[in-house]
């Protein structure tokens, strides 16, 4: 059996400040949905109007930011671009915790959304310099994990904190103060790889050149096409999920928040797992297909029933099917045949921007059925979407093991 190649120790560092900034990004994104009734009551606003009209922002930011920002992180210095967003990171979530009307918490919103769609495109190009194509499959993996751990910290463990510093603004101020340190350990640490050479190759191309190449591969349409549809019942769920078992269920929000809790707790299970088994099967789209057919069920039953246990048991395979794909998904475009760092960087970013659209049109889609289905008829709606990347999935092409070993096999004997 083959070794597998060491990934470099400063590779290892300057990947795992990344990973804390997408902790901290999904963290508050993730708690509104448990935050959102403190704010209603302390500023005398509607949960469901707040509630859709934020997360709307906040996705819509990702949608319009997400392209352009890869595109300048393919030729800016990810030294100082980085820097600049984990520290604009630490600041949204204070200026969050520090407004006291809408206007506050909407520019709050819309600083943290930009500084998260910042972090993935320059973060791909540092990792492309660094770490070996063997281990990003796994790497990819845990940073999916880590992303789940912030989700599962917002969810579980936001009410509690709350009790314990007795306001949410002190939770968001603390969050917010970690993005800002590791932001400055960013430019004291930072460095690149001299054996690989500079991570930024794209200065003299033209500024869209990287997401052009991205999409001439059909895999980054079909991707960017359905995942959408993942997230849109994501968000749905985990923002007005609490507030309908809450009104509807009698379920407190502290057992709201760790029933959903358990969304993470699976997709932390998922981001792990799922690379291990795709290797085991052979068969990437396996892990990536499946997933759009289980999901709306999985939605849909805590909407229909009370049993708490069985909710737990739901939204943990909600959870686990909700991140299982995604690092599969991610490493089928560094897997594209013949695509350079940079374009990596812009198909994801394009992924991600219509992933975001499906965000955005959560709290649109919750707020314009709500008046004639109620809330939990509009969410009922929202759990058909996962559908849609079932329909696009089905027809990536296959990158996994027993494919890429038979294509070996093949070109051996010609």
């Amino acid at each position: 059996m083959a070794t597998k190649e060491k990934i470099p120790g400063r590779g290892m560092l300057l990947t795992s400040f990344g990973w804390i900034a997408i902790l901290l990004s999904y963290f508050g994104t993730f708690a509104l949905g448990l935050i959102l009734p403190y704010m209603c009551e302390e500023m005398g606003l509607d949960s469901v109007s707040l509630g859709s009209s934020l997360s709307s922002l906040a996705f819509l930011v990702k949608v319009i930011v997400y392209i352009p920002l890869a595109m300048f992180a393919a030729r800016a210095n990810p030294k100082y671009f980085l820097a600049i967003v984990y520290i604009m990171l630490g600041g949204s979530l204070i200026l969050h915790g520090l407004a006291n009307n809408v206007t506050g918490l909407y520019v709050g919103r819309i600083m943290m959304a930009a500084a998260g769609s910042g972090i993935m495109a320059p973060l791909a190009l540092v990792k492309t310099n660094w770490i070996p194509k063997s281990r990003l499959g796994g790497l990819n993996g845990i940073e999916n994990a880590v992303g789940t751990v912030g989700q599962y910290f917002a969810l579980s463990v936001t009410v509690p904190l709350i009790g314990i510093l007795g306001s949410w603004r002190s939770v968001l101020a603390i969050f917010g103060g970690i993005g800002i340190i590791i932001g400055v350990l960013w430019i004291v640490l930072f460095k690149e790889n001299e054996a690989v050479g500079k991570i930024v190759p794209a200065q003299k191309k033209p500024f869209f050149q990287p997401i052009g190449e991205a999409l001439k591969h059909r895999s980054v349409w079909l991707l960017g096409i359905g995942w959408p549809g993942t997230t849109l019942v994501w968000i749905a769920i985990t923002t007005f999920w609490p507030t309908y078992a809450a009104e509807d269920l009698g379920i407190s929000l502290e057992v709201s928040g760790v029933l959903l809790g358990l969304i993470p707790v699976g997709s932390i299970i998922g981001s792990l797992t799922a690379p291990k088994l795709a290797d085991m099967i052979g068969v990437d789209k396996l892990m990536l297909w499946p997933w759009g057919l289980i999901l709306p069920v999985t939605y849909f039953l805590p909407l229909v029933i009370s049993n708490v246990p069985l909710i737990a048991v739901c939204f943990f395979i909600a959870g686990y099917g909700a991140y299982a794909f995604v690092p599969v998904a991610m490493t089928h475009v560094y897997k594209l045949p013949g695509i350079s760092p940079a374009a990596i960087g812009g198909g994801i970013s394009f992924i991600l921007t219509l992933t975001s659209l499906g965000g955005t049109l959560a709290g649109v889609l919750v707020k314009a059925l709500y008046g004639s289905l109620g809330l939990a008829g509009a969410l009922k709606v929202c759990c058909l979407s996962p559908l849609l990347w079932f329909a696009t999935t089905i027809f990536l092409p296959e990158y996994g093991r027993k494919a890429m070993a038979k294509k070996a096999a093949e070109e051996a004997a010609q």
